[in-house]
């Protein structure tokens, strides 16, 4: 319940820019211990320092601005560092993925394809200008690394392992506290 009711707090203050009165029926409307932890959510979200200007990104738009906020060239070029001479897959290729592809320079790192579950559907040659390549198929390519652009990557991770994959993995995004993100 802690959780639900921050997340309550976080998008009144998003998107009815702390508009008071919800906040206000939602809390009569609860018992005693459930006031006591929503006055508890209340005051962490309050009293942080954290940005939550970021915590619901839809579009490819808002990502690009997280992107740019997080510094996420400087963290690409710590891992163009860490993996020089290394091959590297990207994993994932949604709005995120776009987001870092088209505003980040990726030169750096020795990027031989892009996988994703969509590609395993769809015949796609291109994404991007990167080979894509189907999940299915990614144990026919020689790599050393595999980089995920998502937020969350467990799920494909956990299948890629069953599927023989083991090689190294990272994520290609920069997390940081400060701006919280939804996942």
């Amino acid at each position: 319940m802690f959780d639900l009711f921050r997340t309550i707090v976080i998008k009144n203050t998003l998107y009815f820019n702390n508009y008071f009165p919800n906040l206000t029926k939602i809390f009569s409307s609860l018992n005693f211990i459930n006031k006591i932890k929503f006055i508890f959510a209340y005051l962490s979200i309050k009293l942080s320092f954290k940005d939550y200007s970021f915590y619901d990104i839809r579009t490819k738009d808002e990502w690009s601005k997280y992107l740019k906020k997080v510094k996420e060239q400087q963290y690409i070029n710590k891992l163009s560092k860490k993996y020089s001479g290394k091959k590297v897959l990207l994993y994932g290729a949604g709005e995120l993925s776009q987001a870092i592809l088209e505003g980040s320079d990726l030169s750096g790192l020795n990027i031989i394809g892009i996988s994703d579950l969509k590609f395993e559907k769809n015949s796609i040659s291109g994404f991007n200008n990167l080979k894509t390549i189907k999940p299915s198929e990614i144990n026919k390519y020689d790599f050393d690394v595999i980089l995920f652009s998502m937020l969350t990557y467990e799920k494909p991770l956990n299948v890629l392992r069953k599927n023989g994959v083991n090689q190294q993995y990272e994520s290609l995004v920069c997390k940081t506290l400060k701006y919280p993100i939804r996942k």
